[in-house]
């Protein structure tokens, strides 16, 4: 018939067993070892936020009590950091769109320099360290940039009276249109 031993013995042989007193003061079960005094726990009218008597109590749903002015200083202090870091972080923007700006200036400055030292008979002199024009030598690099200035003066005149222009036959149509449509 099979084994010979009672039942009851080989009930905690699958590790289903209730454990022993000292095995659960070993692992920690039981009743809190530390009692925590009245210091610790709030008044029952007490604000989450200030932890005060309340004047003007406000209830959420899952029962935490407030002050309402303590939740209006709290809402104003929150918006005053969130401003404060706003404008900081607008601050931080500004000054690297400055540094950004300063860098493209300075290498147009050197591409500039670059390009009048080739087509302009090499008369320009760039510092390597700074990137800056130094000066520009020959006369025929100062003939040149004359005739250039000269030329971009002619071309922003031109393009004024185009505009000129433009603006005045449009308006002699529109004149023409109303004309035409009061006949």
């Amino acid at each position: 018939r099979g084994s010979t031993k009672k039942h009851s013995k080989q009930a905690g042989t699958l590790g289903s067993e209730a454990l022993t007193h000292a095995e659960r003061r070993a692992l920690g079960y039981g009743t809190v070892r530390e009692r925590l005094g009245r210091e610790t726990v709030k008044d029952f009218d007490a604000c989450a936020l200030t932890l005060s008597t309340t004047d003007d109590g406000v209830c959420t749903p899952r029962g935490v009590v407030y002050d309402r002015g303590a939740i209006v200083q709290c809402l104003v202090d929150q918006r005053r950091e969130f401003e404060r870091k706003a404008r900081e972080h607008a601050r931080a923007k500004e000054a690297e769109a400055r540094a950004d700006d300063a860098r493209d200036a300075k290498r147009r400055r050197v591409e500039l320099a670059a390009f009048h030292a080739a087509n302009h008979g090499g008369g320009g002199t760039t510092d390597e360290v700074e990137g800056e024009v130094n000066a520009y030598a020959g006369a025929a690099s100062r003939q040149a940039m004359e005739v250039n200035a000269t030329r971009a003066a002619t071309m922003e005149t031109r393009r004024a009276t185009r505009a000129v222009t433009r603006a005045t036959t449009a308006g002699r149509a529109r004149r023409r249109s109303t004309m035409d449509r009061s006949r």
